[in-house]
Order: C-alpha cells, then structure tokens, then sequence
C-alpha cells in the first residue's frame, strides 16, 4: 500500500481494458481508485467501470471523459500486430496515430494526468548497447513508425504526460500470448521454434503497472523505458519458461528469423537501458527468470 500513501486519486480511466496490461492496471487499481475502463471488441475481465468505446470516436471519447472526469488516464490501446500495421498502414495510423491523439486532446480537456504506452520499436536495433531516452528513434516497419508519430504529438499536446516505452509483454491469463503458445506447446512434448536472432527485454505486466502508479504518486513525467532486466532472444525466453515450468529445454529450438520470413521488418537489437526509470522510482523491474518464478508460484 506504499506508493498509495502519499497521494490518493479518484478515478482512473484505461483506454484498452480489455488487453493484458489494461487488465492488469484495472486489477491492480481497485484498491485505491474508482476504476473504469473502455474496450472496443473484447469484453473486459476485471471487476470495473465497462465502457465500449473506439478510441478514434474522437466525439464519444470527449462525451465518456466529461461524463467520468478522471484524474489520471492510461491509453493502452493500440493496433499491436506488427505484421497487420505493415498491410494495412492506414488503419494502423488511424488508431494508433489519430486515436492517441483523441486520448490525448480528452486527457487535456479533463486536466487529467495521460500515460501513453509506447514501444521499442521506435528504434531499428541496430545499436550494440542498450538504448536510452536520449537516443534517436529509427522505426523500421509501420508498427513502429505510428508508434513514434503518438508519442511526438503526446508531447506537444500534454507537455506534463508520461510516456512509457515497453516491450514483449508477458503475465498471468489467455492474452499472454508468446507465453502461453510456448506453454501449450510444451504441454503437447512439441517443439517450440524460437528466434535466436531478435532480442528484447521481456516485461512482467505487473512491474509495467507498478511503474505506472509509482510514477503517478510522485508526480515525474515525461519520456521513460519501464522494461525487464533482462536482455534475451525468444530462443533465451522460451528456454526459460521450458525449465521455470519443468518441461524438457531441449524442446525449444533455436531458428534465425530469414528461415520463416516476417512481412514487417523486426529490429536484431532492441534492449532498452531502464537507468532513468531506476533512478527516478526507485523501482527495479523483475529479470525473465524473476518474473516466470513469479507467475509460476502464483504470487
């Protein structure tokens, strides 16, 4: 109940409830908020506020934030398959463009508090070490690129949000889904083809929402990387799972990412330094083998 200590708010509003994190936020929030959350197709698991919403209905979305008037709102909301963003660009700018800027505009109206959750694949991974805040973005493929276009306009219209680059997200329940299709693989003694060429740091979704509240109560904005400590290929990730699960490691095979081509170009090289996030927090996000020990002891 710490971080609840020194600043409690009201409502809180998700954009995109329905998916692994706003889920996970929906969860963590009732504690200490009135939570309400919009989903557009999916319905929504948590006990909250349920509002079916289109983030780019730029009318219902300023209709819903007046009618609520919350103090902090979170837009997890996006078109997150990277393949689909590359063969169909318009609607992939649509929502994850034009949409974050309705989102955007509402959270201003409100003078309510915005986080925008952003991506790694802003960058091209071309880099040897990690990224930082500081380094210049160069999106490859459209995902990335409607991505970085949010996160520009975010800033100009909300000079106090919060952006939050992440990456690989992973946790309890069906919409975890690398982790579940590893799972379920192992469960069936099948092998479990994973690139040993594209490497990312994987994020426990309940450090991500940790983050966002810890953020929120000492009031810092701005741009940070809120991802896990460690830096792995899929390969690494899905070995980890097979032994945190006590299933055969040796099921998990390691391929090169030419050998089943990908329509949308994917970054070799996208770790991102979480050094800011650390020092203005306090708060440490869980290693692969950390966060798995997590979900596989049930805490």
């Amino acid at each position: 109940m710490s971080i609840w200590e020194e600043r409690t708010i009201d409502k809180i509003l998700i954009i995109g409830g329905s998916g692994l994190l706003g889920g996970k936020i929906a969860a963590s929030a009732r504690q200490a908020f009135e939570v309400h959350a919009t989903y557009n197709t999916r319905t929504i698991d948590p006990p909250c506020h349920a509002h079916q919403l289109d983030k780019c209905d730029r009318s219902s979305l300023m209709r819903l934030v007046s009618k609520i008037h919350p103090q902090l709102i979170v837009d997890t909301a996006a078109l997150h398959n990277v393949d689909y963003c590359e063969r169909n660009p318009d609607e992939a700018w649509k929502v994850n463009v034009q949409g974050t800027i309705n989102v955007a505009e509402a959270s201003k109206s409100a003078h309510a508090r915005f986080f925008f959750i952003s991506t790694d694949f802003v960058f091209d991974g071309c880099s040897e070490t990690p990224y930082v805040e500081n380094d210049s973005p160069n999106p490859i493929q459209q995902y990335g690129r409607t991505k970085l276009e949010a996160e520009r306009a975010t800033m100009k219209l909300c000079t106090d949000a919060t952006i939050l680059r992440t990456a690989v997200l992973y946790g309890e329940g069906p919409k975890a889904r690398f982790l579940n299709w590893v799972l379920s693989s192992l469960r069936q003694g099948k092998k479990v083809p994973a690139y040993s060429d594209q490497t990312n740091c994987p994020t426990l979704v309940d450090d991500l929402a940790r983050a966002i509240f810890t953020l929120h109560s000492t009031d810092k904005t701005g741009l940070y990387h809120a991802v896990g400590r460690s830096c792995v290929n899929r390969y690494e990730f899905a070995r980890a799972i097979a032994r945190i699960f006590h299933f055969p490691e040796d099921l998990v095979i390691p391929v090169l990412s030419e050998s089943a081509p990908q329509l949308a170009k994917r970054p070799k090289n996208c770790c991102l330094s979480t050094e800011r996030l650390e020092r203005d927090i306090k708060l440490q996000f869980m290693t692969v083998e950390e966060g798995l020990r997590h979900l596989s002891s049930g805490v």
